[in-house]
């Protein structure tokens, strides 16, 4: 499990130095975005942490209770759903990306084969 502080694990899953540049231009706003989305989820703990803290003169069913303890729950479920639609839309996006890549070639093959041929 994370520390609250960090951000997710996930997140590692979305660098691209190590791809060649054309794909790199692909994927790195899929990386920003994730970066993102887990900067609102630490926000939102920070937030949330805050509030407890906070909230001493207040019901325990009020904050620390069930609600918090839903809220908390549901900040990390959204975040995890956002990076995983975020994830399988950028290994899309490369993917694309590689079919172009490789109609682009095709192409420059016929028009050598082409030309050759007259």
């Amino acid at each position: 499990m994370h520390k609250p502080n960090q951000s997710l694990p996930l997140l590692d899953l979305f660098e691209f130095a190590h791809l060649p540049s054309h794909l790199q231009e692909t994927s790195k706003p899929f990386a920003e975005l994730a970066r993102k989305v887990d900067d609102v989820r630490l926000a939102g703990q920070a937030e949330a942490r805050a509030l407890f803290e906070g909230a001493d003169d207040l019901p325990d069913d009020v904050l620390r209770g069930e609600q918090g303890s839903r809220a908390a729950a549901l900040l990390m479920q959204q975040t995890q759903q956002a990076l995983d639609h975020l994830m399988a839309a950028k290994d899309a996006a490369v993917r694309a990306s590689l079919i172009y890549a490789r109609l682009v070639k095709l192409r420059g093959e016929l028009d050598a084969s082409r030309k050759a041929g007259t």
